[in-house]
């Protein structure tokens, strides 16, 4: 225990201060405390700091590193969908960061080149998002619900660039920062850097004002409009143009009867194919899975159910129901051959028309493209195709969706974008300017020591995508808040 006095005050003030202190030091309070008292008090408060640590601390780290408390037990139709999105991305990520071009090499054994596929898993994207982009609007047209069919439209339309490309500006921005931090040094023009850090940044906000320009010209499948600072950001342009033909399809066809529209997308995906923008045929292909999907349900999808007259609300799929009908023989056999040869197509040679073996059709193949396109350049014919063979055959026979359903696999699905935008700046950087200068210095340049550099990058890269993956949500909610914020109901006074 220790005392404390306090200085006493006096009524005159001519008397000295030590002879106040001793007259009054027998009256004077004494002010004490207990060093137990406070050490508990202290310890208390520690301790609720780290209650509180321990409580919070999962939300800081990576979604693979929570533990989920329960894992639902129905998924949506589609999610199969988010799943095969996930597996593109990551082939897309193996074909930049770990690249071969020896004909020769394992990589390029049939159905195993799809991992080898950069330009083919774009296809695939381009596929699952016209099947995605347009599940709800073909639930409004089916359901004859022009109001719910207005709400999707403007409110698909309206958030779109912003879904786009507010992400796509963050991952700019991100790769902007690696770069001054000297973790990346650009995926094909090295002379990013600039010594200057004001002439760097006046260089990054001139890329990405260019770069997000919605009517610049772009070419189909090939690289075109696109940032310096993440070159594989040219599929977002094209992305947005698609998403924009889609939308516009189905507004003109949309009181259009079910077998007459179906037959105009035919129509469509044919002329753009002959027009050599087959980017459009891919969306159209997944817009086409996707309606026949629901004609052959429409029993179910022309009952009225409660839709909220909000402007934000969207029609979700309904999750997985066990089919009623067992599919014969003959269907499971037709659905799993149209998979393996959509796998094989997405699986095509880039720079050489042979593969290990099974390498025979591909001259046929290609020479037809030459003869309808006229051109050398015909490595983008066939992938639409063959993205069109596997989301079918998947969609049409569930039992193949197994592997698609695994917890893994929807991992993946969650991250997909993450991985397609920051395996460059984080895996191709921090593997070429670091991993692969310690590999050869300390464990050679052996399959053991490239092994451990996939493993490492692996971690790396899905990591950035998992946090990106938040990001990527923020926007989102960022651009359903000024849709809530801006758009009116109707009828509404001006």
């Amino acid at each position: 225990m220790a005392h404390y006095t306090a200085v006493p005050t006096s009524d005159d003030p001519n008397e000295p201060a030590s002879a106040r202190r001793l007259s009054d030091a027998s009256s004077t309070p004494i002010f004490s405390f207990d060093e137990k008292h406070l050490y508990l008090y202290g310890g208390s408060r520690v301790w609720t700091i780290l209650k509180w640590v321990k409580d919070h601390y999962r939300f800081a780290l990576p979604s693979f590193c929570q533990r989920s408390s329960s894992t639902p037990k129905n998924v949506r139709s589609t999610a199969y969908l988010d799943a095969l999105r996930g597996y593109a991305s990551m082939f897309v990520y193996f074909n930049h960061v770990f690249p071969s071009t020896d004909p020769t090499n394992w990589r390029f054994i049939p159905f195993v080149s799809i991992m080898s596929s950069g330009r083919g898993m774009v296809a695939l994207f381009f596929v699952i998002s016209g099947y995605a982009l347009g599940y709800s609007l073909l639930q409004g047209i089916y359901k004859q619900d022009e109001a719910h069919l207005l709400n999707s439209l403007a409110s698909s339309t309206f958030r779109r660039f912003t879904r786009l490309y507010g992400s796509t500006v963050l991952a700019i921005l991100i790769a902007f920062v690696l770069l001054r931090l000297n973790l990346y040094d650009g995926m094909w023009d090295r002379t990013l850097y600039v010594d200057s850090f004001f002439d760097q940044l006046i260089d990054v906000y001139r890329d990405t004002f260019y770069f997000c320009n919605p009517f610049a010209h772009i070419h189909d499948l090939d690289n075109g409009l696109m940032s310096r600072y993440l070159p594989q950001t040219w599929s977002i342009p094209v992305e947005y143009r698609g998403s924009i033909a889609l939308f516009a399809f189905c507004t003109a066809c949309a009181k259009l009867s079910p077998r007459t529209r179906m037959a105009f997308a035919w129509v469509l995906i044919i002329a753009c194919y002959c027009w050599q923008t087959v980017y459009i045929s891919n969306f159209m292909f997944g817009l086409f899975i996707g309606e026949l999907s629901i004609y052959r349900q429409r029993h179910r999808f022309m009952s009225p159910l409660p839709l909220s007259s909000h402007p934000t609300t969207q029609a979700q799929p309904p999750l997985s129901t066990p089919t009623t009908q067992p599919r014969s023989l003959r269907s499971k056999s037709l659905h799993t051959i149209l998979l393996i040869i959509g796998l094989y197509l997405l699986g095509q040679p880039w720079a050489h028309d042979s593969l290990v073996f099974l390498s025979q059709p591909w001259p046929y193949l290609k020479d037809f493209a030459r003869w309808l396109w006229s051109r050398d350049n015909v490595h983008t014919f066939w992938l639409g195709w063959g993205g069109f063979f596997v989301v079918y055959a998947l969609e049409n026979y569930k039992t193949l969706q197994t592997p698609l359903l695994w917890r893994f696999s929807q991992y993946l699905g969650e991250i997909s974008f993450g991985i397609y935008l920051m395996h460059v700046p984080f895996g191709l950087g921090i593997k070429r300017i670091y991993l692969d200068v310690w590999m050869v210095e300390y464990l050679g340049d052996g399959n053991v020591g490239q092994f451990l550099v996939f493993l490492v990058t692996t971690a790396i890269v899905f990591t950035a995508a998992d946090y990106f993956t938040m990001l990527d949500n923020t926007v989102v909610a960022f651009a359903r808040w000024m849709q809530g914020r801006l758009f009116v109901a109707w009828p509404a006074r001006f």
